[in-house]
Protein backbone atom coordinates (compact mmCIF):
# COMPACT_ATOMS: atom_id res chain seq x y z
CA UNK A 1 0.00 0.00 0.00
CA UNK A 2 1.17 3.55 -0.78
CA UNK A 3 0.41 6.83 1.44
CA UNK A 4 -1.71 7.85 -1.96
CA UNK A 5 -3.92 4.60 -1.24
CA UNK A 6 -4.55 5.52 2.34
CA UNK A 7 -8.18 6.64 3.06
CA UNK A 8 -9.11 9.44 5.74
CA UNK A 9 -11.03 7.77 8.55
CA UNK A 10 -12.40 9.87 11.08
CA UNK A 11 -12.80 9.37 14.98
CA UNK A 12 -14.09 11.24 17.44
CA UNK A 13 -13.30 11.72 21.13
CA UNK A 14 -14.41 13.87 24.06
CA UNK A 15 -11.29 15.09 25.33
CA UNK A 16 -10.98 15.48 29.51
CA UNK A 17 -11.66 18.30 31.39
CA UNK A 18 -7.46 18.89 32.40
CA UNK A 19 -5.85 18.86 28.52
CA UNK A 20 -5.26 22.12 27.54
CA UNK A 21 -7.56 24.86 27.27
CA UNK A 22 -7.82 27.87 25.30
CA UNK A 23 -10.64 29.54 26.90
CA UNK A 24 -13.16 29.75 29.93
CA UNK A 25 -16.71 30.41 29.32
CA UNK A 26 -18.70 32.50 32.17
CA UNK A 27 -22.02 34.75 32.53
CA UNK A 28 -22.24 37.86 34.70
CA UNK A 29 -25.24 37.79 36.94
CA UNK A 30 -28.22 39.77 35.88
CA UNK A 31 -29.93 42.44 37.96
CA UNK A 32 -32.92 41.44 36.48
CA UNK A 33 -32.87 37.55 36.76
CA UNK A 34 -32.73 35.11 39.37
CA UNK A 35 -29.92 36.93 41.19
CA UNK A 36 -31.20 39.64 42.25
CA UNK A 37 -32.34 38.39 45.68
CA UNK A 38 -28.14 38.36 45.72
CA UNK A 39 -26.85 40.50 43.59
CA UNK A 40 -23.94 42.08 45.40
CA UNK A 41 -22.62 38.70 46.55
CA UNK A 42 -22.90 36.57 44.00
CA UNK A 43 -21.16 39.61 41.74
CA UNK A 44 -17.98 39.64 44.72
CA UNK A 45 -18.08 35.84 43.61
CA UNK A 46 -17.76 36.17 40.18
CA UNK A 47 -15.18 39.26 40.79
CA UNK A 48 -13.12 36.63 42.62
CA UNK A 49 -13.10 34.00 40.16
CA UNK A 50 -12.68 36.19 37.09
CA UNK A 51 -9.29 37.16 38.53
CA UNK A 52 -8.21 33.76 39.13
CA UNK A 53 -9.63 32.36 35.86
CA UNK A 54 -8.24 35.04 33.70
CA UNK A 55 -4.62 34.38 35.11
CA UNK A 56 -5.19 30.57 33.66
CA UNK A 57 -6.78 30.92 30.56
CA UNK A 58 -8.53 33.54 28.66
CA UNK A 59 -11.93 34.81 30.14
CA UNK A 60 -15.31 34.83 27.38
CA UNK A 61 -17.90 36.62 29.65
CA UNK A 62 -21.50 36.57 28.31
CA UNK A 63 -23.04 39.87 29.01
CA UNK A 64 -26.81 41.72 27.93
CA UNK A 65 -25.27 45.25 27.47
CA UNK A 66 -21.24 45.30 27.40
CA UNK A 67 -20.67 48.76 28.26
CA UNK A 68 -22.71 48.94 31.45
CA UNK A 69 -21.17 45.36 32.52
CA UNK A 70 -17.65 46.82 32.08
CA UNK A 71 -18.99 49.78 34.61
CA UNK A 72 -20.09 46.74 36.72
CA UNK A 73 -17.07 44.81 37.11
CA UNK A 74 -15.02 47.78 38.38
CA UNK A 75 -11.72 48.96 37.10
CA UNK A 76 -9.60 46.29 38.16
CA UNK A 77 -11.24 43.77 36.41
CA UNK A 78 -12.41 46.21 33.48
CA UNK A 79 -8.38 46.58 32.79
CA UNK A 80 -8.20 43.20 31.88
CA UNK A 81 -10.36 43.22 28.54
CA UNK A 82 -7.49 45.46 27.15
CA UNK A 83 -4.22 43.38 28.75
CA UNK A 84 -3.15 40.34 26.26
CA UNK A 85 -3.48 36.78 27.90
CA UNK A 86 -0.17 35.22 28.37
CA UNK A 87 0.52 31.69 30.17
CA UNK A 88 1.32 32.09 33.85
CA UNK A 89 4.85 31.73 35.58
CA UNK A 90 5.05 27.67 37.04
CA UNK A 91 3.45 27.12 40.61
CA UNK A 92 4.00 24.48 42.81
CA UNK A 93 1.86 21.28 42.44
CA UNK A 94 0.87 21.11 46.28
CA UNK A 95 -1.15 24.46 45.15
CA UNK A 96 -3.36 26.46 48.10
CA UNK A 97 -5.00 25.77 51.55
CA UNK A 98 -8.48 26.65 52.31
CA UNK A 99 -7.60 30.20 52.13
CA UNK A 100 -6.92 30.30 48.14
CA UNK A 101 -3.39 31.51 48.45
CA UNK A 102 -1.57 30.09 45.50
CA UNK A 103 2.26 28.78 46.53
CA UNK A 104 5.10 27.71 44.01
CA UNK A 105 6.02 24.95 41.99
CA UNK A 106 4.46 22.58 39.00
CA UNK A 107 3.30 24.06 35.39
CA UNK A 108 0.21 26.01 34.50
CA UNK A 109 0.99 26.56 31.14
CA UNK A 110 -1.10 23.53 30.10
CA UNK A 111 -1.63 20.13 31.10
CA UNK A 112 0.04 19.40 34.53
CA UNK A 113 3.01 18.12 32.86
CA UNK A 114 3.40 21.75 31.05
CA UNK A 115 2.04 21.52 27.90
CA UNK A 116 1.55 24.89 26.39
CA UNK A 117 -1.71 26.74 25.75
CA UNK A 118 -2.02 27.12 21.68
CA UNK A 119 -4.14 29.94 20.35
CA UNK A 120 -5.03 32.21 23.26
CA UNK A 121 -1.67 34.36 23.00
CA UNK A 122 -3.17 36.76 21.15
CA UNK A 123 -6.62 36.99 23.37
CA UNK A 124 -7.29 39.59 26.22
CA UNK A 125 -7.75 38.60 29.50
CA UNK A 126 -11.51 38.78 29.73
CA UNK A 127 -13.98 39.62 26.25
CA UNK A 128 -17.69 40.77 27.17
CA UNK A 129 -19.64 39.30 24.42
CA UNK A 130 -23.38 40.32 24.26
CA UNK A 131 -25.68 37.20 24.84
CA UNK A 132 -29.28 36.17 25.40
CA UNK A 133 -28.32 33.98 28.21
CA UNK A 134 -30.40 34.99 31.43
CA UNK A 135 -28.84 32.10 33.80
CA UNK A 136 -24.86 31.96 34.92
CA UNK A 137 -24.68 28.00 34.46
CA UNK A 138 -22.62 27.59 31.14
CA UNK A 139 -21.68 24.32 32.03
CA UNK A 140 -25.01 23.52 31.17
CA UNK A 141 -25.95 25.35 27.87
CA UNK A 142 -22.48 26.07 26.51
CA UNK A 143 -20.60 24.23 24.17
CA UNK A 144 -19.21 20.94 24.26
CA UNK A 145 -16.00 20.67 22.02
CA UNK A 146 -15.31 16.89 20.53
CA UNK A 147 -12.23 16.72 18.32
CA UNK A 148 -12.14 14.34 15.20
CA UNK A 149 -9.16 12.98 14.37
CA UNK A 150 -8.19 11.81 10.77
CA UNK A 151 -6.47 8.43 11.60
CA UNK A 152 -5.35 7.24 7.86
CA UNK A 153 -5.46 3.53 7.44
CA UNK A 154 -4.36 1.65 4.27
CA UNK A 155 -6.78 0.89 1.49
CA UNK A 156 -6.76 -2.12 -0.89
CA UNK A 157 -6.36 -1.85 -4.82
CA UNK A 158 -10.24 -2.19 -4.89
CA UNK A 159 -10.49 1.10 -2.29
CA UNK A 160 -12.14 -0.81 0.70
CA UNK A 161 -10.47 -0.65 3.77
CA UNK A 162 -7.97 -3.32 5.01
CA UNK A 163 -8.86 -6.15 6.97
CA UNK A 164 -8.71 -5.33 11.07
CA UNK A 165 -5.09 -7.32 11.21
CA UNK A 166 -3.41 -5.48 8.57
CA UNK A 167 -4.62 -2.12 10.37
CA UNK A 168 -3.36 -3.32 13.42
CA UNK A 169 0.22 -3.45 11.60
CA UNK A 170 -0.40 0.29 10.22
CA UNK A 171 -0.88 2.39 13.69
CA UNK A 172 -3.23 5.53 13.11
CA UNK A 173 -1.53 8.38 12.43
CA UNK A 174 -3.24 10.72 15.23
CA UNK A 175 -3.32 10.38 18.69
CA UNK A 176 -5.30 11.62 21.20
CA UNK A 177 -3.87 15.41 21.60
CA UNK A 178 -2.43 15.19 18.27
CA UNK A 179 -2.50 18.29 16.31
CA UNK A 180 -4.13 16.41 13.68
CA UNK A 181 -7.33 16.36 15.63
CA UNK A 182 -9.80 19.07 14.58
CA UNK A 183 -12.39 20.84 17.00
CA UNK A 184 -16.16 20.60 16.45
CA UNK A 185 -18.21 22.21 18.61
CA UNK A 186 -21.49 20.58 19.57
CA UNK A 187 -24.86 22.82 20.87
CA UNK A 188 -26.89 20.49 22.15
CA UNK A 189 -30.80 21.46 23.40
CA UNK A 190 -31.45 22.72 27.09
CA UNK A 191 -34.76 22.49 28.62
CA UNK A 192 -33.63 24.13 31.77
CA UNK A 193 -32.85 20.81 33.45
CA UNK A 194 -36.00 19.29 32.68
CA UNK A 195 -38.75 21.97 32.38
CA UNK A 196 -37.94 23.27 35.62
CA UNK A 197 -37.09 26.69 34.69
CA UNK A 198 -37.61 28.63 31.20
CA UNK A 199 -34.94 28.61 29.18
CA UNK A 200 -35.32 29.89 25.63
CA UNK A 201 -32.23 32.07 26.30
CA UNK A 202 -29.82 30.02 27.66
CA UNK A 203 -30.79 27.81 24.98
CA UNK A 204 -29.93 29.91 22.27
CA UNK A 205 -26.80 31.04 23.83
CA UNK A 206 -23.75 28.58 22.07
CA UNK A 207 -25.62 29.62 18.74
CA UNK A 208 -25.49 33.51 19.23
CA UNK A 209 -21.73 32.62 20.74
CA UNK A 210 -20.90 30.89 17.71
CA UNK A 211 -21.67 33.91 15.36
CA UNK A 212 -20.15 36.33 17.11
CA UNK A 213 -16.75 34.89 15.74
CA UNK A 214 -15.66 34.66 19.32
CA UNK A 215 -15.03 30.68 18.68
CA UNK A 216 -13.11 31.49 15.25
CA UNK A 217 -14.42 29.46 12.19
CA UNK A 218 -14.70 26.21 14.28
CA UNK A 219 -18.16 24.84 12.77
CA UNK A 220 -20.65 24.17 15.55
CA UNK A 221 -23.22 21.62 15.14
CA UNK A 222 -26.73 21.90 16.66
CA UNK A 223 -28.27 18.40 18.07
CA UNK A 224 -31.86 17.86 19.24
CA UNK A 225 -30.77 15.51 21.93
CA UNK A 226 -31.51 17.43 25.76
CA UNK A 227 -28.20 17.05 27.19
CA UNK A 228 -26.00 19.21 29.71
CA UNK A 229 -22.45 19.70 30.18
CA UNK A 230 -22.78 18.91 34.00
CA UNK A 231 -24.36 15.49 33.33
CA UNK A 232 -21.44 13.96 31.74
CA UNK A 233 -17.47 13.04 32.46
CA UNK A 234 -15.12 12.24 30.22
CA UNK A 235 -11.51 10.68 30.91
CA UNK A 236 -10.79 11.82 27.04
CA UNK A 237 -10.14 8.22 26.11
CA UNK A 238 -13.35 6.76 25.13
CA UNK A 239 -15.10 6.43 28.68
CA UNK A 240 -17.91 8.59 29.99
CA UNK A 241 -19.60 8.66 33.15
CA UNK A 242 -23.14 9.70 34.08
CA UNK A 243 -26.14 8.93 36.31
CA UNK A 244 -29.17 7.48 35.06
CA UNK A 245 -31.09 9.79 37.29
CA UNK A 246 -30.65 12.61 35.12
CA UNK A 247 -30.05 11.20 31.73
CA UNK A 248 -32.79 9.21 31.56
CA UNK A 249 -35.02 11.41 33.15
CA UNK A 250 -38.38 11.49 31.00
CA UNK A 251 -38.44 15.07 31.16
CA UNK A 252 -35.24 15.37 29.46
CA UNK A 253 -35.47 12.29 26.42
CA UNK A 254 -38.93 11.29 26.61
CA UNK A 255 -38.38 9.49 23.32
CA UNK A 256 -35.37 7.52 23.86
CA UNK A 257 -34.96 4.65 25.50
CA UNK A 258 -32.03 3.83 27.10
CA UNK A 259 -30.04 1.84 24.82
CA UNK A 260 -31.06 4.36 21.87
CA UNK A 261 -29.65 7.27 24.33
CA UNK A 262 -26.33 5.47 24.94
CA UNK A 263 -26.16 4.72 21.47
CA UNK A 264 -26.82 8.70 20.81
CA UNK A 265 -23.99 9.49 23.00
CA UNK A 266 -21.56 7.51 21.76
CA UNK A 267 -22.15 8.57 18.63
CA UNK A 268 -22.08 11.95 18.97
CA UNK A 269 -19.62 12.11 21.62
CA UNK A 270 -17.59 9.64 19.91
CA UNK A 271 -17.09 7.54 23.30
CA UNK A 272 -16.60 3.83 23.43
CA UNK A 273 -18.04 3.35 27.30
CA UNK A 274 -21.33 4.77 28.66
CA UNK A 275 -20.22 4.15 32.32
CA UNK A 276 -23.90 4.13 34.68
CA UNK A 277 -24.23 5.29 38.07
CA UNK A 278 -28.28 5.40 39.81
CA UNK A 279 -27.67 8.19 42.63
CA UNK A 280 -30.55 10.10 44.04
CA UNK A 281 -29.22 14.12 43.97
CA UNK A 282 -27.60 15.93 46.79
CA UNK A 283 -30.51 17.34 48.94
CA UNK A 284 -30.83 21.02 47.35
CA UNK A 285 -29.53 19.91 44.39
CA UNK A 286 -32.24 20.58 41.03
CA UNK A 287 -30.09 19.05 38.45
CA UNK A 288 -31.12 15.58 38.95
CA UNK A 289 -28.00 14.55 40.10
CA UNK A 290 -25.60 15.88 37.82
CA UNK A 291 -22.41 13.69 37.54
CA UNK A 292 -20.47 17.07 38.51
CA UNK A 293 -21.95 17.26 41.80
CA UNK A 294 -20.83 13.49 42.84
CA UNK A 295 -18.07 12.39 41.29
CA UNK A 296 -15.20 13.44 39.14
CA UNK A 297 -12.56 12.05 36.75
CA UNK A 298 -8.91 13.05 37.52
CA UNK A 299 -6.10 11.65 35.44
CA UNK A 300 -4.79 8.36 35.95
CA UNK A 301 -7.49 6.15 36.02
CA UNK A 302 -8.31 8.25 39.40
CA UNK A 303 -12.15 9.08 40.35
CA UNK A 304 -12.73 11.79 43.32
CA UNK A 305 -16.12 11.68 45.01
CA UNK A 306 -18.44 12.89 47.72
CA UNK A 307 -18.62 11.06 50.74
CA UNK A 308 -21.35 10.26 53.65
CA UNK A 309 -23.74 12.43 51.42
CA UNK A 310 -27.18 11.27 51.80
CA UNK A 311 -27.41 9.32 48.39
CA UNK A 312 -29.06 6.25 47.74
CA UNK A 313 -30.06 3.90 44.28
CA UNK A 314 -32.92 4.98 42.70
CA UNK A 315 -36.05 2.86 43.94
CA UNK A 316 -37.41 2.41 40.26
CA UNK A 317 -34.88 0.30 39.30
CA UNK A 318 -31.93 -1.65 39.30
CA UNK A 319 -28.25 -1.22 38.33
CA UNK A 320 -28.08 -2.30 34.45
CA UNK A 321 -25.85 -4.17 32.30
CA UNK A 322 -25.68 -2.21 29.06
CA UNK A 323 -23.26 -2.62 26.23
CA UNK A 324 -22.57 -6.24 27.69
CA UNK A 325 -18.28 -6.00 28.41
CA UNK A 326 -18.31 -2.47 28.13
CA UNK A 327 -19.60 -1.13 32.03
CA UNK A 328 -19.54 -2.31 35.23
CA UNK A 329 -22.62 -1.22 37.37
CA UNK A 330 -23.17 -1.48 40.97
CA UNK A 331 -26.06 -3.55 42.74
CA UNK A 332 -29.43 -2.40 42.51
CA UNK A 333 -30.41 -1.68 45.65
CA UNK A 334 -34.12 -1.98 47.61
CA UNK A 335 -34.73 2.09 47.46
CA UNK A 336 -34.26 2.78 51.08
CA UNK A 337 -32.69 5.63 52.17
CA UNK A 338 -30.10 5.19 54.32
CA UNK A 339 -28.59 6.62 57.27
CA UNK A 340 -25.90 8.83 55.82
CA UNK A 341 -22.37 8.32 56.54
CA UNK A 342 -20.82 10.35 58.87
CA UNK A 343 -17.96 12.90 58.18
CA UNK A 344 -15.48 12.53 61.00
CA UNK A 345 -15.74 15.96 61.82
CA UNK A 346 -19.42 16.33 61.40
CA UNK A 347 -20.79 15.55 65.27
CA UNK A 348 -21.60 11.95 64.18
CA UNK A 349 -19.63 9.12 64.90
CA UNK A 350 -16.06 9.02 67.03
CA UNK A 351 -14.05 12.09 66.23
CA UNK A 352 -11.51 10.44 63.22
CA UNK A 353 -13.30 7.17 62.93
CA UNK A 354 -13.93 6.31 59.21
CA UNK A 355 -17.16 6.62 58.03
CA UNK A 356 -19.30 3.30 56.86
CA UNK A 357 -18.80 2.66 52.62
CA UNK A 358 -21.57 4.33 51.02
CA UNK A 359 -23.81 3.28 48.55
CA UNK A 360 -21.99 5.20 45.98
CA UNK A 361 -18.90 4.02 47.16
CA UNK A 362 -20.60 0.34 46.60
CA UNK A 363 -20.73 1.41 42.74
CA UNK A 364 -17.46 3.14 42.14
CA UNK A 365 -15.97 0.23 43.17
CA UNK A 366 -17.17 -2.35 40.67
CA UNK A 367 -16.56 0.14 37.99
CA UNK A 368 -13.67 -0.78 35.70
CA UNK A 369 -11.47 1.15 33.50
CA UNK A 370 -11.08 0.15 30.07
CA UNK A 371 -8.26 -1.98 31.20
CA UNK A 372 -10.38 -3.99 33.59
CA UNK A 373 -8.52 -2.56 36.12
CA UNK A 374 -10.26 -0.65 39.48
CA UNK A 375 -10.25 2.93 39.52
CA UNK A 376 -8.44 4.63 42.31
CA UNK A 377 -10.82 6.06 44.72
CA UNK A 378 -10.22 9.49 46.64
CA UNK A 379 -13.28 9.98 48.77
CA UNK A 380 -13.87 14.10 49.60
CA UNK A 381 -15.86 15.30 52.97
CA UNK A 382 -19.36 16.25 52.66
CA UNK A 383 -20.12 19.62 52.09
CA UNK A 384 -21.02 21.73 55.36
CA UNK A 385 -24.68 21.83 55.84
CA UNK A 386 -26.20 25.10 53.93
CA UNK A 387 -29.54 26.47 53.59
CA UNK A 388 -30.71 29.33 51.81
CA UNK A 389 -31.29 32.82 54.30
CA UNK A 390 -34.87 33.64 52.65
CA UNK A 391 -36.49 30.43 52.84
CA UNK A 392 -34.00 27.74 54.67
CA UNK A 393 -34.25 25.42 50.96
CA UNK A 394 -31.22 22.88 51.72
CA UNK A 395 -28.25 24.26 49.39
CA UNK A 396 -26.11 22.09 47.88
CA UNK A 397 -22.18 22.48 48.78
CA UNK A 398 -20.10 19.85 47.13
CA UNK A 399 -16.52 19.59 46.74
CA UNK A 400 -16.94 17.72 43.97
CA UNK A 401 -18.01 20.70 41.48
CA UNK A 402 -14.00 21.67 40.85
CA UNK A 403 -12.46 22.92 37.44
CA UNK A 404 -9.19 21.59 36.06
CA UNK A 405 -7.72 24.77 34.18
CA UNK A 406 -4.36 24.64 32.16
CA UNK A 407 -1.81 23.16 35.34
CA UNK A 408 -4.84 23.85 38.38
CA UNK A 409 -7.50 22.84 39.87
CA UNK A 410 -9.89 25.41 40.97
CA UNK A 411 -11.40 24.10 43.90
CA UNK A 412 -14.68 25.74 45.50
CA UNK A 413 -14.97 26.31 49.55
CA UNK A 414 -17.47 27.40 51.60
CA UNK A 415 -15.99 28.86 54.42
CA UNK A 416 -15.92 25.60 56.88
CA UNK A 417 -12.20 25.52 57.69
CA UNK A 418 -11.78 22.40 58.38
CA UNK A 419 -13.99 20.67 55.85
CA UNK A 420 -12.28 23.07 53.29
CA UNK A 421 -9.33 22.37 54.56
CA UNK A 422 -9.96 18.11 54.32
CA UNK A 423 -10.94 19.15 50.25
CA UNK A 424 -7.95 20.75 49.82
CA UNK A 425 -6.33 17.70 51.26
CA UNK A 426 -8.29 15.03 48.81
CA UNK A 427 -7.95 16.98 45.69
CA UNK A 428 -4.11 17.43 46.44
CA UNK A 429 -3.88 13.46 47.03
CA UNK A 430 -6.07 12.64 43.82
CA UNK A 431 -4.28 15.56 41.14
CA UNK A 432 -0.45 15.59 43.36
CA UNK A 433 1.12 17.17 39.83
CA UNK A 434 -1.55 19.90 39.89
CA UNK A 435 -2.10 23.02 41.94
CA UNK A 436 -5.08 23.42 43.77
CA UNK A 437 -6.88 26.81 44.27
CA UNK A 438 -9.17 27.15 46.06
CA UNK A 439 -11.88 29.93 45.86
CA UNK A 440 -15.01 30.82 48.41
CA UNK A 441 -18.07 30.28 46.17
CA UNK A 442 -20.90 30.19 48.75
CA UNK A 443 -22.57 32.40 47.16
CA UNK A 444 -23.44 30.06 44.48
CA UNK A 445 -25.14 27.90 46.69
CA UNK A 446 -27.90 30.07 46.74
CA UNK A 447 -28.68 29.36 42.97
CA UNK A 448 -27.94 25.65 43.85
CA UNK A 449 -24.82 25.94 41.75
CA UNK A 450 -21.02 26.07 42.30
CA UNK A 451 -17.77 26.44 40.24
CA UNK A 452 -17.85 23.98 37.96
CA UNK A 453 -21.70 24.61 37.05
CA UNK A 454 -20.82 28.54 36.30
CA UNK A 455 -17.70 27.94 33.40
CA UNK A 456 -17.39 25.73 30.73
CA UNK A 457 -13.63 25.29 29.63
CA UNK A 458 -12.97 25.68 25.23
CA UNK A 459 -10.58 23.05 24.66
CA UNK A 460 -7.45 25.34 23.26
CA UNK A 461 -7.89 23.33 19.92
CA UNK A 462 -10.78 25.63 19.38
CA UNK A 463 -8.28 28.83 18.88
CA UNK A 464 -5.79 27.30 16.52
Amino acid sequence: MTKAQAQAWPARRLPAEWEPAGAVLLAWPRADGDWALYLEDVRACYRRLLAALSALAPVLLLVDEPERVLLELGPELAALTRQPFSPPQPASANGSGAGGAAASGSSTTGSASGEPITGALAAPRLRLLASPARDTWTRDYGPITVLERQLERPTTATGARTTATTAAMTPAVARPGSRKEQPLLLDFSFNGWGGKYASAGDDAATTALHASGALGPVPLERHALVLEGGSIESDGLGTLLTTSTCLLAPSRNPQLDPSTLEAELKRLLGVERVLWLEQEALAGDDTDAHIDTLVRFCPNDTLVYVQGEPIAPLAHSAARERDAGSHSGAPGGSGERRTPAAHPRDGHGQPGAAPPESLLERQLRALRTAGGQPYRLVALPPGPPRHAPDDGRPLPATYANALFLNGSVLLPVYGDPERDADAVAAWRQACPEWRIQAIDCSALLLQHGSLHCATMQIPAAVFG
